[in-house]
């Protein structure tokens, strides 16, 4: 019985061992800077609400897995700084403050030498100006290309959403908030730093 177990414990030791040198620098991590471009497609019926399209900057880090050479998987999380104005029915333009917690998915493939593509979704969960602590995460595919520089990465990515989210704005001259149906939409410039391989 114990023989049955060191042999249990060698082999399994030796598949764990066989596992690591296999994926030994397949994994990366890193830093994104990200300058977006915020433009939503505004689908209100019940109010005027029109918010401004805007530069919305962003800060995250990342992990890619290298699946096979000219093909990795990569899951972020940043932090989304998005403040502009928006028109409404009566007249007002109130600033909106609409921060987020973004988290990318995305598949990325190198067709030729250090030229790639990638896709993916972008998950958007808004962390300001919510009613109520209400908030619906917008679900948002993405494509896109871009450069591998060896010590940076640079991309031009776009954003769009599935479909439309209900989001809201404060307005403190009525002491009460006002919505709109808007799909998310963005195209943004992408820099990715890597700082470790293992």
């Amino acid at each position: 019985m114990r023989m049955a177990t060191k042999k249990s414990i060698c082999f399994f030791s030796l598949l764990l061992f066989t596992f690591l040198a296999q994926a030994q620098e397949r994994f990366q991590t890193g830093i994104y800077f990200k300058a977006g471009y915020y433009f939503p497609q505004t689908k209100s019926e019940i109010t005027n609400v029109a918010p401004d399209n805007v530069i919305s900057p962003g800060l995250g880090a990342y992990i890619n897995y290298q699946v096979v050479p000219k093909m990795e998987i990569s899951v972020g999380g940043a932090f989304n700084y998005l403040h502009t104005k928006a028109v409404i029915h009566s007249g007002l333009k109130p600033s909106v403050d609409w921060h987020s917690v973004d988290v990318p998915v995305q598949v990325n493939v190198f067709p030729y030498k250090q030229f790639l593509l990638t896709g993916g979704i972008n998950i958007v969960t808004q962390v300001s100006e919510t009613f109520q602590g209400y908030r619906n995460p917008e679900w948002n595919w993405q494509a896109g290309a871009g450069w591998d520089f060896n010590r940076y990465r640079l991309m031009l990515v776009w954003s769009h959403g599935f479909e439309s989210r209900y989001k809201y704005i404060s307005v403190s001259e009525f002491n009460s908030f006002v919505g709109s149906n808007l799909k998310f939409r963005e195209i943004a410039l992408k820099l990715e730093v890597p700082l470790w391989k293992f």
